[in-house]
């Protein structure tokens, strides 16, 4: 898996211009304040947090993510203690040859991944839970180049979980399958500073996992919690690569009962908020060279008073 790398980051959707730093400082207060102005009107007299509705702040294009980026980095002494959200594994619906390859061959290989995460947007450090989808085709090719007769295809669903920059850890024993309902969720252990509860639950067949883990603390990688993410991905081929697996076409990845969990300069008792309850709101989608031609998926705005969404392809992944 992998973190979002800086350069990732395309021009935004639409006719927007470059930021200049004075707008970046004004957008820098306007967070800041936006953590406060959302405390004091979705606060109850109990402590607890409604989730927001509020739509993105930025729409944006990436190499390797769609869906949504709750920035914190911004938000006065402010850190992302927890995440979560349910997903469904989507079928897998097909496949195609990238256009204008100059030779045909018959087995191809894609890699998709769908999870939720804190980190790995204003930081190097990320820790993520969720699952992979491998899928390969042999397929034989016919008299058209795009037309060809499927022989064989095989796909496989790896529960996982991450801290960067260790590997992925695949969970065995789950027997995910296509259609299947994912709960996970990330939360930052009340017993150590650097301990993270790791939870991932198939809410179709009851299996689950859960463990409570140190982050790896190094050089570069310190305790993520500038950001919580809600993430569709296409892997990269190894940690730090910039080549990409190529999508496989899916149905749609539906996001509910999302949301994220802060803490206000360490104190104890976190404040629960939806995707949209606080910070910069990002709504990504994948483009292989960061223009809406070459757009790989479609993140929908957020329903279910800010903590639903879903991501669909837009068919045939070419180039990449």
């Amino acid at each position: 898996m992998h973190k979002l790398p800086s350069e990732s980051f395309c021009q935004p959707k639409g006719n927007k211009k470059h930021t200049s730093m004075k707008e970046v400082l004004s957008k820098v207060m306007r967070a800041s304040a936006m953590g406060v102005a959302m405390c004091i009107f979705t606060c109850s007299a109990s402590g607890a947090t409604r989730p927001s509705s509020r739509q993105a702040d930025f729409s944006i294009y990436s190499l390797n993510w769609s869906g949504y980026i709750s920035d914190i980095s911004s938000v006065l002494a402010q850190s992302a203690v927890g995440v979560k959200g349910t997903f469904n594994i989507p079928k897998i619906s097909g496949s195609c040859f990238a256009k204008g390859a100059s030779a045909y061959s018959p087995l191809h290989f894609y890699e998709m991944a769908a999870w939720v995460g804190i980190g790995g947007t204003e930081e190097n450090s990320l820790v993520q839970t969720g699952i992979i989808a491998e899928y390969s085709v042999l397929s034989l090719q016919s008299s058209n180049f795009l037309e060809t007769s499927q022989k064989l295809s095989y796909l496989h669903i790896s529960p996982f979980y991450e801290m960067l920059p260790l590997p992925p850890v695949r969970l065995h024993g789950l027997d995910m399958r296509p259609g299947d309902e994912i709960s996970a969720s990330i939360l930052k252990s009340g017993k150590t500073k650097d301990s993270f509860t790791i939870s991932l639950k198939d809410e179709s067949n009851g299996k689950s996992f859960k463990k409570t883990l140190k982050y790896p603390l190094s050089n570069g990688y310190a305790v993520p919690h500038l950001s919580t993410e809600w993430v569709v991905e296409r892997p990269a081929y190894q940690l730090n690569a910039k080549t990409f697996f190529q999508m496989p076409n899916f149905d749609p990845v539906t996001f509910k009962s999302s949301g994220m969990e802060t803490t206000f300069l360490g104190l104890k008792g976190a404040e629960q908020f939806g995707i949209s309850g606080i910070g910069e709101l990002i709504k990504i989608d994948m483009s292989t060279n960061g223009t809406a031609s070459t757009a790989l998926t479609n993140t929908s705005s957020l329903a279910n008073s800010g903590s639903g969404f879903y991501v669909t392809d837009k068919g045939c992944p070419f180039g990449g």
